[in-house]
Protein backbone atom coordinates (compact mmCIF):
# COMPACT_ATOMS: atom_id res chain seq x y z
CA UNK A 1 0.00 0.00 0.00
CA UNK A 2 1.02 3.21 -0.60
CA UNK A 3 2.02 6.03 1.43
CA UNK A 4 -0.75 8.35 0.05
CA UNK A 5 -3.04 5.43 0.73
CA UNK A 6 -2.15 4.71 4.05
CA UNK A 7 -2.20 8.52 4.83
CA UNK A 8 -5.96 8.27 3.84
CA UNK A 9 -6.82 4.46 5.25
CA UNK A 10 -9.62 5.61 6.78
CA UNK A 11 -11.58 6.47 3.65
CA UNK A 12 -10.95 2.99 2.41
CA UNK A 13 -11.32 -0.54 3.31
CA UNK A 14 -8.06 -1.69 2.52
CA UNK A 15 -6.87 -5.32 3.15
CA UNK A 16 -8.56 -7.95 4.71
CA UNK A 17 -6.83 -10.30 7.17
CA UNK A 18 -8.31 -12.80 5.39
CA UNK A 19 -10.31 -13.87 2.54
CA UNK A 20 -11.39 -16.20 -0.14
CA UNK A 21 -12.96 -16.50 -3.09
CA UNK A 22 -16.74 -16.48 -3.54
CA UNK A 23 -18.16 -19.25 -6.24
CA UNK A 24 -21.30 -18.21 -7.29
CA UNK A 25 -22.79 -17.22 -9.88
CA UNK A 26 -23.32 -13.39 -10.96
CA UNK A 27 -22.01 -13.35 -14.39
CA UNK A 28 -24.48 -12.79 -17.94
CA UNK A 29 -23.13 -15.00 -20.70
CA UNK A 30 -20.79 -12.99 -23.02
CA UNK A 31 -22.29 -13.62 -26.42
CA UNK A 32 -24.21 -11.90 -29.33
CA UNK A 33 -27.23 -11.84 -27.70
CA UNK A 34 -25.53 -9.10 -24.94
CA UNK A 35 -23.53 -7.13 -27.60
CA UNK A 36 -26.47 -6.78 -29.68
CA UNK A 37 -28.57 -5.52 -26.52
CA UNK A 38 -25.62 -2.69 -25.62
CA UNK A 39 -25.80 -1.78 -29.20
CA UNK A 40 -29.07 -1.17 -29.49
CA UNK A 41 -28.65 0.76 -26.02
CA UNK A 42 -26.07 2.90 -27.52
CA UNK A 43 -28.39 3.65 -30.60
CA UNK A 44 -31.55 4.53 -28.96
CA UNK A 45 -29.43 6.66 -26.39
CA UNK A 46 -27.72 8.63 -28.92
CA UNK A 47 -31.16 9.21 -30.35
CA UNK A 48 -32.59 10.43 -27.59
CA UNK A 49 -29.81 12.53 -26.37
CA UNK A 50 -28.74 14.18 -29.94
CA UNK A 51 -32.39 15.98 -30.86
CA UNK A 52 -31.75 17.32 -34.07
CA UNK A 53 -28.30 18.76 -33.68
CA UNK A 54 -26.28 16.58 -32.15
CA UNK A 55 -24.40 14.12 -34.08
CA UNK A 56 -21.43 12.72 -32.95
CA UNK A 57 -20.40 11.42 -29.54
CA UNK A 58 -16.97 11.92 -27.51
CA UNK A 59 -15.67 8.72 -25.17
CA UNK A 60 -12.88 10.11 -22.93
CA UNK A 61 -10.02 7.50 -23.59
CA UNK A 62 -7.07 6.82 -21.02
CA UNK A 63 -6.69 3.54 -22.66
CA UNK A 64 -7.70 1.87 -19.30
CA UNK A 65 -10.54 -1.13 -20.05
CA UNK A 66 -13.77 0.39 -19.47
CA UNK A 67 -12.28 3.95 -21.97
CA UNK A 68 -11.35 1.39 -24.40
CA UNK A 69 -14.43 -0.95 -24.08
CA UNK A 70 -17.09 1.75 -24.84
CA UNK A 71 -15.09 3.95 -27.17
CA UNK A 72 -15.13 0.36 -29.25
CA UNK A 73 -18.79 -0.52 -28.47
CA UNK A 74 -19.97 3.19 -30.01
CA UNK A 75 -17.73 2.96 -33.10
CA UNK A 76 -19.45 -0.62 -33.65
CA UNK A 77 -22.95 0.26 -33.07
CA UNK A 78 -22.49 4.27 -34.59
CA UNK A 79 -20.25 4.17 -37.36
CA UNK A 80 -16.00 5.07 -36.95
CA UNK A 81 -17.39 8.70 -38.14
CA UNK A 82 -19.60 9.68 -35.28
CA UNK A 83 -17.22 8.83 -32.34
CA UNK A 84 -14.36 10.52 -31.18
CA UNK A 85 -11.81 9.50 -28.16
CA UNK A 86 -10.88 12.26 -26.50
CA UNK A 87 -7.84 11.85 -24.77
CA UNK A 88 -6.62 14.49 -22.07
CA UNK A 89 -2.86 14.96 -21.47
CA UNK A 90 -2.33 17.23 -18.54
CA UNK A 91 1.65 17.50 -18.94
CA UNK A 92 1.75 14.96 -15.74
CA UNK A 93 4.37 12.45 -15.20
CA UNK A 94 1.86 9.65 -15.66
CA UNK A 95 0.03 11.34 -18.60
CA UNK A 96 2.59 10.62 -21.10
CA UNK A 97 3.22 7.10 -20.73
CA UNK A 98 -0.85 7.29 -20.36
CA UNK A 99 -1.27 9.07 -24.00
CA UNK A 100 0.96 7.08 -25.64
CA UNK A 101 -0.67 3.82 -24.52
CA UNK A 102 -4.18 5.52 -25.17
CA UNK A 103 -3.53 7.19 -28.95
CA UNK A 104 -2.01 3.20 -29.60
CA UNK A 105 -5.00 1.65 -28.55
CA UNK A 106 -7.08 4.06 -30.28
CA UNK A 107 -5.15 3.11 -33.59
CA UNK A 108 -4.88 -0.26 -33.22
CA UNK A 109 -8.66 -0.49 -32.63
CA UNK A 110 -9.40 2.08 -35.82
CA UNK A 111 -11.29 4.41 -33.24
CA UNK A 112 -10.97 8.41 -34.36
CA UNK A 113 -8.98 10.20 -31.71
CA UNK A 114 -7.95 13.69 -30.56
CA UNK A 115 -5.64 14.96 -28.01
CA UNK A 116 -6.00 17.58 -25.82
CA UNK A 117 -2.87 18.98 -24.03
CA UNK A 118 -3.11 21.50 -21.27
CA UNK A 119 -0.15 21.35 -19.46
CA UNK A 120 -0.23 24.62 -16.93
CA UNK A 121 -3.88 23.53 -16.50
CA UNK A 122 -3.63 21.11 -13.51
CA UNK A 123 -0.74 23.85 -11.80
CA UNK A 124 -2.76 26.68 -11.97
CA UNK A 125 -5.87 25.14 -10.90
CA UNK A 126 -3.54 23.08 -7.85
CA UNK A 127 -1.90 26.89 -6.63
CA UNK A 128 -5.45 28.88 -6.66
CA UNK A 129 -6.06 27.12 -2.80
CA UNK A 130 -3.19 27.25 -0.91
CA UNK A 131 -4.31 24.36 1.12
CA UNK A 132 -4.35 21.27 -0.64
CA UNK A 133 -5.75 18.04 1.26
CA UNK A 134 -4.58 14.18 0.63
CA UNK A 135 -7.23 14.43 -1.92
CA UNK A 136 -6.94 17.26 -4.00
CA UNK A 137 -4.08 15.69 -6.80
CA UNK A 138 -6.42 13.32 -7.86
CA UNK A 139 -9.27 14.94 -7.67
CA UNK A 140 -8.24 18.11 -9.77
CA UNK A 141 -6.92 15.64 -12.02
CA UNK A 142 -9.84 14.13 -12.42
CA UNK A 143 -12.12 17.09 -12.43
CA UNK A 144 -9.56 18.69 -15.04
CA UNK A 145 -9.88 15.84 -17.16
CA UNK A 146 -13.75 15.69 -17.23
CA UNK A 147 -14.28 19.22 -17.84
CA UNK A 148 -12.18 19.20 -20.83
CA UNK A 149 -13.81 16.28 -22.13
CA UNK A 150 -17.26 18.26 -21.62
CA UNK A 151 -15.74 21.52 -23.36
CA UNK A 152 -14.30 19.48 -26.42
CA UNK A 153 -17.62 17.68 -26.50
CA UNK A 154 -19.52 21.53 -26.52
CA UNK A 155 -17.47 22.74 -29.21
CA UNK A 156 -18.25 19.56 -31.23
CA UNK A 157 -21.93 19.83 -30.20
CA UNK A 158 -21.36 16.38 -29.38
CA UNK A 159 -22.56 13.85 -26.68
CA UNK A 160 -20.41 13.02 -23.82
CA UNK A 161 -20.38 9.05 -23.34
CA UNK A 162 -19.96 7.84 -19.43
CA UNK A 163 -17.38 4.72 -19.08
CA UNK A 164 -18.66 4.09 -15.49
CA UNK A 165 -19.05 0.39 -14.73
CA UNK A 166 -21.86 -1.07 -12.14
CA UNK A 167 -18.86 -2.11 -9.71
CA UNK A 168 -17.61 1.68 -9.70
CA UNK A 169 -21.02 3.47 -9.13
CA UNK A 170 -21.98 0.69 -6.44
CA UNK A 171 -18.54 1.18 -4.60
CA UNK A 172 -18.38 4.73 -4.92
CA UNK A 173 -15.31 4.35 -7.06
CA UNK A 174 -15.64 8.03 -8.50
CA UNK A 175 -15.69 11.32 -6.82
CA UNK A 176 -18.67 13.09 -8.70
CA UNK A 177 -20.77 12.58 -10.43
CA UNK A 178 -22.39 13.25 -14.42
CA UNK A 179 -19.84 11.60 -16.23
CA UNK A 180 -21.77 11.34 -19.49
CA UNK A 181 -25.11 11.89 -21.42
CA UNK A 182 -25.54 7.94 -21.22
CA UNK A 183 -23.18 4.94 -19.85
CA UNK A 184 -23.64 1.69 -21.83
CA UNK A 185 -21.28 -0.34 -18.95
CA UNK A 186 -23.32 0.65 -16.07
CA UNK A 187 -25.23 -2.49 -15.99
CA UNK A 188 -21.94 -4.71 -16.07
CA UNK A 189 -20.23 -5.85 -13.39
CA UNK A 190 -16.21 -4.78 -13.87
CA UNK A 191 -15.43 -9.05 -14.15
CA UNK A 192 -17.99 -8.83 -16.85
CA UNK A 193 -16.09 -6.34 -18.55
CA UNK A 194 -13.34 -8.40 -18.81
CA UNK A 195 -15.02 -10.79 -20.08
CA UNK A 196 -17.08 -8.98 -22.64
CA UNK A 197 -13.01 -7.69 -23.51
CA UNK A 198 -12.31 -11.20 -23.94
CA UNK A 199 -15.28 -12.05 -26.25
CA UNK A 200 -14.26 -9.19 -28.41
CA UNK A 201 -10.82 -9.90 -28.53
CA UNK A 202 -9.67 -6.76 -26.68
CA UNK A 203 -5.41 -5.94 -27.02
CA UNK A 204 -4.10 -7.92 -24.64
CA UNK A 205 -2.15 -5.02 -23.10
CA UNK A 206 -5.43 -3.19 -22.29
CA UNK A 207 -7.26 -6.20 -20.43
CA UNK A 208 -4.08 -6.51 -18.31
CA UNK A 209 -3.37 -2.89 -17.38
CA UNK A 210 -4.34 -2.22 -13.70
CA UNK A 211 -7.94 -0.23 -12.93
CA UNK A 212 -7.40 2.79 -11.32
CA UNK A 213 -5.97 6.37 -11.35
CA UNK A 214 -2.32 6.28 -11.80
CA UNK A 215 0.29 4.84 -9.22
CA UNK A 216 -1.22 5.95 -5.79
CA UNK A 217 -5.12 5.03 -6.54
CA UNK A 218 -5.10 1.24 -7.98
CA UNK A 219 -8.46 -0.17 -6.88
CA UNK A 220 -6.49 -2.72 -5.82
CA UNK A 221 -4.87 -0.99 -3.30
CA UNK A 222 -8.60 0.93 -2.54
CA UNK A 223 -10.34 -1.88 -1.93
CA UNK A 224 -7.61 -4.51 -1.03
CA UNK A 225 -8.46 -7.19 -3.29
CA UNK A 226 -9.09 -8.11 -6.94
CA UNK A 227 -12.61 -7.44 -8.73
CA UNK A 228 -12.51 -11.07 -8.84
CA UNK A 229 -12.97 -11.27 -5.31
CA UNK A 230 -14.64 -7.86 -4.79
CA UNK A 231 -17.38 -8.69 -7.81
CA UNK A 232 -18.96 -11.66 -6.28
CA UNK A 233 -19.42 -9.49 -2.38
CA UNK A 234 -20.82 -6.34 -3.99
CA UNK A 235 -23.17 -8.98 -5.54
CA UNK A 236 -24.21 -10.36 -2.29
CA UNK A 237 -24.56 -7.10 -0.59
CA UNK A 238 -26.34 -5.09 -3.10
CA UNK A 239 -28.49 -7.37 -5.20
CA UNK A 240 -29.18 -10.49 -2.18
CA UNK A 241 -29.18 -8.08 0.76
CA UNK A 242 -26.76 -9.70 2.59
CA UNK A 243 -25.04 -8.45 5.31
CA UNK A 244 -21.10 -8.77 6.45
CA UNK A 245 -21.82 -10.56 9.27
CA UNK A 246 -23.43 -13.07 6.24
CA UNK A 247 -21.08 -13.05 4.15
CA UNK A 248 -17.88 -13.75 6.76
CA UNK A 249 -20.05 -16.24 8.58
CA UNK A 250 -20.81 -18.37 5.37
CA UNK A 251 -17.60 -17.57 2.90
CA UNK A 252 -14.99 -17.18 5.56
CA UNK A 253 -14.36 -13.32 5.15
CA UNK A 254 -12.65 -10.97 7.62
CA UNK A 255 -16.16 -9.42 8.71
CA UNK A 256 -14.55 -5.99 9.85
CA UNK A 257 -13.32 -5.37 6.42
CA UNK A 258 -16.36 -6.41 5.00
CA UNK A 259 -18.39 -3.96 7.25
CA UNK A 260 -16.47 -1.29 5.44
CA UNK A 261 -17.04 -2.86 1.78
CA UNK A 262 -20.52 -2.82 3.07
CA UNK A 263 -20.88 0.61 4.39
CA UNK A 264 -19.28 2.02 0.98
CA UNK A 265 -22.32 0.43 -1.01
CA UNK A 266 -24.81 1.15 0.97
CA UNK A 267 -23.73 4.76 1.05
CA UNK A 268 -22.65 4.76 -2.41
CA UNK A 269 -24.81 7.39 -3.34
CA UNK A 270 -23.74 10.27 -1.47
CA UNK A 271 -20.89 10.34 -4.44
CA UNK A 272 -22.89 9.84 -7.03
CA UNK A 273 -26.48 12.28 -6.67
CA UNK A 274 -27.17 15.43 -4.80
CA UNK A 275 -29.38 15.41 -1.49
CA UNK A 276 -32.70 17.35 -2.71
CA UNK A 277 -34.97 19.02 -0.21
CA UNK A 278 -38.72 18.30 -1.15
CA UNK A 279 -41.82 19.16 0.53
Amino acid sequence: MTDLITKTKKYFPGKPKYVTKINIKYKRKMDELLLNKIYKFIKQSFKNSSLSVLNHVIVGLSGGLDSTMVALLCKNALGKNRVTAVIIDLGLKEHREQTRFAVNIAKKLDINYVVVKAPNLFKTYKNAIRENGPFTEINITTRSIHNLIFQYADAKMAVVVSTVDKSEYITGRHMEYFYGHFAPMFGLYKTEIYDLAKYLKIPKEVINREPGCFDAWFDKDIFGVSYDILDPIIYLIYEKGLTAKDISKKYKIDEEWLKKIEFRIKNHKYRMQTEEFKI
